[in-house]
């Protein structure tokens, strides 16, 4: 499984960016699976948490209706309007990463798609 592998060079960085670099490059069927099958509140804390990431805002917002990125961007205004906690991020991109690894084994989330 790829989600979480650490390269040599990546052994120092931390999961939660890890995960982030590793599910920009992740496909885009694979990303609306995952906006599914996630809890809302840990997407919300990942994006929160990378807020200045460009490239993963557009991967997840580009692979929501208009209609969701609209209620994503209220929710996180509104429940995340100060910065989440380090507990909050791991806790977080745990669960994220179960997720993702429960979609990378059946095939639907493919890492290096990009």
């Amino acid at each position: 499984s790829e989600v979480l592998t650490p390269a040599p060079d990546q052994e120092k960085v931390d999961p939660a960016r890890r995960f982030i670099d590793q599910i920009k490059t992740a496909n885009d069927a694979g990303i609306q699976m995952l906006l599914r099958a996630a809890d809302e509140d840990d997407l919300l804390v990942l994006l929160k948490h990378a807020e200045s990431d460009a490239v993963l805002l557009e991967k997840f917002y580009g692979n929501m209706s208009e209609r969701s990125h609209k209620i994503f961007a209220e929710d996180l205004s509104f429940k995340f309007k100060d910065k989440v906690t380090p507990a909050q991020v791991s806790a977080a991109v745990e669960r994220l990463i179960i997720a993702a690894r429960t979609l990378e084994e059946n095939g639907t989330l493919v890492f290096g798609a990009d």
